[in-house]
């Protein structure tokens, strides 16, 4: 009976936890897919790989599952530049941007090969191209070759030349070398080749080389042809072969019959190449699909639908990835209406300089990523998604070159423009970065060169509407206001307070009250280029890169030399001064270090426990306490699976211990240890719950009060472990007072926000199995 209540109790714990929160210290790789952006395709026969937005998917023909191959799960690296199978040996070949090298073998294990990245040379070590022989793998890099021994998975042979090779190859017996100082080196592979002299040369535009037979090879230059080799008396070689294409494919690969030469995405054809390179036929390709075969009347494709199988010409259903569709995911905002995060392409601005990237929103409901932005005809130059507080179907987009956009539902309603707003045009643009809504409902627009109406305000009435004119808007004059591109706007949540950082060089940060009234005659407004700080210190800028509110009111100020926070309502006082923050060293000496002095922030966030994550652009992330003065916790690509230390934008999830993070290679979600609170005990629960034997993480406490005292007590009422809790969240290692781990059995779970247990009514209970 005691067994069978047992079995009860476990899938009834089972059934409550089924859609709970994944644990503490869990990182989660959102991929891109990006489809215009297809990159190569190989069908190895019972999988197929596909490169995407430098991102690896693999699809299982025989399960149908569609995986998504990461740093988090099976790879060593971000950022795929090429892959490359070995139809010898059966496996594949991934080049990572920094050159290092995964192998994915057949049986579906990885193995890395660190050697080119880990490297000390002074040459370049971009690895360009990889070619096969039955007995190795040739890698062309900036540098020279290397020679790997595909047995051992070891570098055979590694040559410092001095010269960068586009590509190396193994042609029947002969070596043969493609630079790009316009010669092609060659040798016998039975001869030793150590240094650059020990080949022979000829006249050859950089190509890479595909071998086909003993004797025959593909070139790829700007144009496409095949080669054979032949041997003169003098140990020279002479080199003859048809064209077959007057341009270069963006990859070629074999089929059953011949080869496949791939122009998509960007064209509209490929060309089929007979089993002997000797002729090319140019096939319509309206979909711009990459393609690749390994069975006789069957091709799988990918393009900007997804992957699709096309059997004897039967085109199948397609396969999208789960993932977000933008090259670059820069900007993130949680939208508290409808309860999702929204992430936003961008425009140019301090870290990088792209106008032509098309303008991309999606949205992340916990599981599934949606684009909502396919209706914007190919903007460009986009910022950051602002949420409409009164109507969860519209938002705001600030623009480079067109003004602001309304949008709902997907579609933009409304162009804010020099037509019906105080915005001028300014060469070729409307307005830099983004628009802000205050708490009285007003949208505001500061717009970069304007000098007549720099800022200008829409008052809520106006703002709901979809049809404005010049007249509908206030234009305040306020003292030193401007922005940059990449400039930084607040507006407080509990006060009437705003503010506005320009974002260049030295520039002042501007604070303004309308009193929520943008008619109002009687604006207060400050401006500073340099703070005093509690010690009566000067701290100054370069540049500005954020403003974030925290739960107490205060805002805190990202620059380019460290970080500061104040309470805005002080600004306009003669007095003002900030908290330039310290981190006690706690080595006896009662000394302090400024927190990331002279580190360039580019990015606050606040959880629910009112703690602060810091992107820098270079250190990786940090977590801080709620008032800076501990360092709690640093993330880099080295201690953790940070997907880079160039950390672009953090987003706290409101509702759980989500937090998103946005880096110059992509996006990836950390389960931190802290969660919002909750305003009683009816929700509390448990994860993973039950505790199985194997369970080596930390168990989850959720849905508690603020700074809850958690007690953690046996069937016969023995307290085994107090806890307190970060926000609305606590973690427990299944550890008793001692350190040691608890036995088998149901633990209750009492919560209180006094030092006592409260009620005496448990909140939640865990199983836990040993």
């Amino acid at each position: 009976m005691a067994k069978k209540l047992l079995m009860m109790l476990l899938v009834l714990l089972s059934a409550a936890v089924a859609s709970a929160d994944e644990g503490v210290g869990n990182w989660i790789v959102h991929p891109t897919f990006a489809g215009s952006e297809a990159q190569d395709i190989i069908d190895t026969g019972d999988k197929v790989y596909y490169l995407v937005s430098k991102n690896l998917y693999c699809y299982d023909k025989q399960t149908q599952e569609n995986e998504t191959l990461n740093k988090r799960n099976y790879l060593n690296d971000v950022n795929i530049t090429h892959i490359y199978y070995n139809q010898y040996k059966k496996y594949l070949m991934v080049v990572y941007e920094n050159s290092n090298i995964d192998i994915i073998k057949s049986d579906g294990s990885v193995v890395n090969i660190p050697d080119i990245n880990d490297a000390l040379l002074t040459y370049d070590k971009t690895v360009n191209d990889v070619t096969f022989s039955p007995a190795a793998a040739y890698v062309a890099t900036g540098f020279g070759y290397l020679v790997i021994n595909d047995n051992k998975w070891e570098v055979k042979e590694s040559r410092v030349l001095g010269v960068t090779f586009r590509s190396v190859a193994v042609v029947g017996d002969w070596m043969l070398l493609s630079s790009t100082n316009g010669y092609l080196y060659y040798g016998k592979t039975s001869e030793p080749h150590e240094y650059l002299g020990s080949f022979k040369s000829m006249k050859f535009e950089a190509a890479y080389l595909r071998p086909i037979s003993d004797k025959r090879f593909i070139c790829i230059t700007g144009w496409l042809f095949t080669r054979e080799i032949k041997e003169n008396s003098d140990g020279t070689i002479t080199l003859n072969g048809p064209t077959l294409a007057q341009e270069a494919p963006t990859s070629l690969h074999p089929i059953p019959d011949g080869f496949v030469a791939n122009f998509g995405p960007k064209k509209a054809y490929y060309y089929t190449i007979d089993s002997i390179a000797s002729t090319a036929t140019k096939v319509d390709n309206a979909s711009k699909e990459i393609l690749a075969s390994s069975t006789a009347g069957e091709w799988w494709a990918v393009g900007t639908n997804g992957l699709r199988q096309i059997k004897d010409g039967t085109a199948g259903q397609y396969f999208k990835p789960n993932a977000l569709t933008m090259a670059i995911p820069f900007f993130m905002v949680w939208n508290n209406n409808d309860n999702k995060l929204y992430v936003s392409s961008s425009g140019t601005n301090t870290f990088f300089s792209d106008q032509s990237a098309p303008t991309r929103v999606n949205t992340y409901d916990g599981t599934t990523w949606t684009e909502v932005s396919t209706n914007f005809n190919n903007y460009t130059g986009t910022y950051g998604v602002l949420p409409d507080p009164d109507d969860p179907q519209v938002y705001y987009l600030g623009s480079w070159w067109s003004g602001v956009f309304k949008v709902r539902d997907g579609k933009i309603v409304l162009t804010y423009g020099p037509s019906n707003s105080p915005m001028e045009k300014q060469l070729n643009w409307y307005t830099h970065g983004n628009p802000f809504i205050d708490r009285a409902g007003t949208l505001w627009v500061v717009q970069t060169g304007n000098e007549k109406t720099p800022i200008m305000a829409l008052p809520k009435a106006k703002r709901l509407l979809d049809k404005v004119t010049k007249e509908d808007w206030y234009t305040p004059s306020i003292p030193n206001m401007s922005i940059s591109k990449f400039g930084s706007v607040l507006a407080m949540k509990n006060t009437d307070d705003k503010i506005v950082a320009n974002g260049n060089y030295q520039m002042p940060v501007v604070f303004f009250n309308d009193g929520g009234n943008p008619a109002s005659s009687s604006y207060k407004s400050a401006s500073y280029t340099s703070f005093t700080d509690q010690d009566n210190k000067t701290f100054s800028w370069a540049n500005v890169f954020c403003l974030t509110e925290d739960l107490d009111g205060r805002v805190w100020m990202g620059t380019n030399s460290g970080v500061v926070s104040f309470n805005p309502a002080e600004a306009y006082s003669s007095n003002f001064q900030v908290n330039h923050i310290k981190v006690p060293r706690n080595d006896g000496t009662n000394l302090a270090d400024y927190l990331l002095d002279g580190q360039q922030v580019n990015c606050i966030a606040v959880d629910g426990s009112n703690r602060k994550w810091l992107g820098t652009n270079g250190q990786g992330l940090f977590l801080v306490s709620a008032d800076g003065s501990k360092v709690l916790k640093q993330f880099t690509s080295s201690n953790s699976y940070l997907l880079s230390d160039i950390v672009y934008r953090v987003c706290c999830d409101p509702n759980s211990n989500s937090v998103f993070i946005t880096t110059d290679k992509g996006l990836i979600e950390y389960k931190s240890d802290a969660a919002p609170s909750s305003n009683d005990y009816s929700n509390v629960y448990a994860y993973p719950n039950p505790v199985r034997p194997d369970y080596t993480g930390s168990i989850v406490i959720n849905g508690l009060m603020d700074n809850s005292l958690v007690k953690i007590a046996d069937a016969s009422g023995f307290v085994v472990r107090s806890l307190k809790s970060n926000g609305g969240l606590a973690t427990w290692d299944g550890c008793d007072s001692q350190g040691r781990r608890v036995k088998t059995g149901v633990y209750f779970v009492f919560a209180s926000q006094s030092s006592t247990e409260g009620s005496g009514a448990a909140v939640t209970k865990i199983m836990v199995i040993r």
